[in-house]
């Protein structure tokens, strides 16, 4: 991020320096005045230094930035008699630049509170706005868009009991070509989302869930969770699953362990896609998740409680470098929940991967969205 901003107020005073350091990205401008940057990466940023101003960017992001400010910033403003500013994107509610905000909203005579949307600002088209908030989950377009502090721990999915229904049952056995409901609704697709458990690990188990989109909604048609069987086991059960719904697609999670089993199953014949689980990758799936729960078009299953226990519990905790991790509670299971996020993601991403544009379309989106760590193309 410095060197970005560096190299813009290097264009914006190119009239004014007069002295230029980029080593310590110092600028001595006309008229005796200087400015530094510096990154917070150290703990000692601007120690010893002596300021009119300092502007702070991305604050919700900064380690230890209450810290930074009592031990480093704030004795550096006492000579000159200097204001600071502290500018940053909302990451919920358990960081420091939240307790900073809330001091200008208190009322402390030496701080002053402001936030501003998006839309506020004349720069960004409208229509932007608009697709921005048809793509985004409310939970994200309220933070990113509206600047909203937002408690980001407990649930991260919207109202998980309107979306249980009853599966229709010819979704779950699959109809033949000219069954009617092709006429009504064109052919429905599946995939089936897997995430790994060896048998070596405890209490943890291996889900697969398959999900089917029919028109413009997405079924959990079928919920399948093993604890304690061996590697063949599970992939003889995804075996008759991936036959069973037509040789559907699979997305499966490929840390670890899961990289092993994938091989496995692509020397059996089996056609799997790998996802890796990161922080980033997980928000990507929670994120489409959710959004799919408030538009109304991801039905659950009226009789897999287990998978519906786990969506109400699954949260999201911020963590002290800015990120959220996204998991079940301490000592319960979220297998059957990201199992089901894969298996959305899947069906309504990569319907089309059978083709060789289907193809190549996908490995666009998997570079685009998820920055290449897509593989098992």
């Amino acid at each position: 991020m410095l060197g970005d901003e560096y190299r813009l107020l290097e264009k914006i005073l190119a009239p004014v320096i007069v002295g230029q350091n980029k080593f310590e990205r110092l600028f001595t401008l006309a008229g005796g005045g200087s400015i530094e940057m510096w990154s917070c990466d150290s703990p000692d940023a601007g120690r010893g230094r002596k300021y009119a101003a300092i502007a702070v960017d991305e604050c919700a992001l900064i380690p230890g930035l209450l810290r930074l400010w009592q031990e480093n910033l704030r004795p550096t403003l006492s000579d000159l008699r200097g204001t600071s500013l502290w500018l940053s994107t909302p990451k919920g509610i358990n960081n420091d630049f939240y307790r900073l905000f809330q001091r200008g909203m208190e009322g402390d005579e030496d701080w002053a509170s402001f936030q501003g949307a998006t839309a506020e600002n004349p720069f960004i088209p409208k229509d932007d706005l608009v697709a921005a908030k048809r793509d985004m989950s409310p939970l994200a377009y309220a933070q990113e868009y509206d600047a909203k502090f937002l408690a980001m721990s407990g649930s991260v999915f919207g109202d998980v009991a309107a979306a249980i229904c009853p599966v229709p049952e010819h979704l779950r056995t699959p109809p033949p070509a000219s069954a009617s409901w092709f006429s009504t609704f064109g052919p429905p697709r599946y995939c089936i989302g897997c995430d790994w458990a060896g048998s070596g690990r405890g209490g943890d188990y291996t889900a697969f869930v398959t999900v089917c989109r029919s028109g413009e909604i997405s079924y959990v048609v079928d919920v399948v969770r093993l604890r304690g069987v061996s590697f063949q086991q599970q992939q003889g059960k995804l075996w008759q699953l991936w036959k069973k719904y037509g040789e559907c697609g699979i997305l499966a999670e490929q840390n670890s362990l899961g990289q092993v089993i994938l091989e496995n199953l692509r020397r059996s014949g089996i056609s799997v896609r790998g996802w890796q689980m990161t922080n980033a990758t997980k928000a990507k799936l929670v994120d489409f998740t959710s959004l799919s729960i408030d538009r109304g078009t991801l039905k659950l299953p009226d009789d897999s409680p287990e998978l519906v226990a786990e969506l109400l519990s699954y949260a999201a905790v911020p963590l002290a470098n800015g990120m959220t991790r996204f998991s079940a509670p301490q000592g319960e299971h979220d297998d059957l929940c990201v199992a089901m996020m894969l298996g959305l993601w899947g069906v309504n991403h990569f319907g089309a991967m059978n083709t060789p544009q289907g193809l190549e379309a996908a490995r666009e989106l998997a570079a685009n969205i998820l920055g290449g760590r897509y593989t098992g193309f």
